[in-house]
């Protein structure tokens, strides 16, 4: 009977190629799962994008018009400034008439966030060298209370020293010097100051 042991070496020789070959699907293996993961990786968002909103070019910005700031009054009555595009004006008096009757327009409007009376007139403004000088309708010191009274005239005064915040602002009513202000019996110093508005009336 002939020995049937098989070739050590050939037996070997099997093993080595199959480790080869296990090895060789490892790494492709490997590599695959690395190539997937960095894709996936890569896909995701960024946390917290920020969002740029694109600027318009074609809508252009008016060259007749200028900005200008309204004083209105917030839910505490304190005064705050919006902005608003005005058409432009020839010197300051005009500007600040245009200010001011954009301003009792709104009060016109709407009582929300202003305490100046809807029938409030301008009857006159001039810029002199004392200051700036107001003229308003009767309207102006009618209704309201304290609060009321001061967030008007607060309201005035800073209006009219938009251009200049340490202008002197001397106040008329029909013409004659404003002392009193409403039934409130609220005194006005002339010429009021936003610095004096502050010491006096602050809430």
């Amino acid at each position: 009977m002939s020995d049937q042991n098989p070739n050590p070496f050939s037996s070997s020789k099997n093993l080595v190629i199959a480790a080869t070959a296990i090895l060789a699907m490892g790494t492709i293996g490997a590599w695959f799962a690395y190539t997937s993961l960095d894709k996936a990786i890569n896909q995701q968002p960024p946390d917290n994008p920020v969002v740029v909103e694109p600027v318009d070019p074609t809508i252009p910005i008016p060259e007749d018009t200028q900005q200008t700031q309204l004083y209105l009054l917030d839910e505490n009555l304190e005064i705050v400034p919006t902005t608003i595009q005005m058409p432009k004006t020839e010197n300051e008096q005009a500007f600040l008439t245009n200010t001011f009757e954009s301003l009792l327009k709104l009060s016109q409007e709407t009582s929300n966030n202003t305490a100046i009376p809807q029938d409030t007139e301008l009857l006159n403004l001039n810029i002199q060298e004392d200051g700036i000088h107001l003229d308003l309708s009767s309207e102006f010191n009618t209704g309201g209370g304290s609060a009321s009274m001061i967030g008007r005239l607060g309201q005035v005064i800073y209006t009219a020293t938009t251009l200049d915040q340490n202008a002197p602002v001397w106040i008329s009513i029909e013409g004659e010097p404003l002392e009193v202000l409403g039934g409130e019996g609220l005194i006005v110093d002339q010429p009021m100051t936003r610095e004096l508005y502050m010491l006096n009336f602050a809430f």
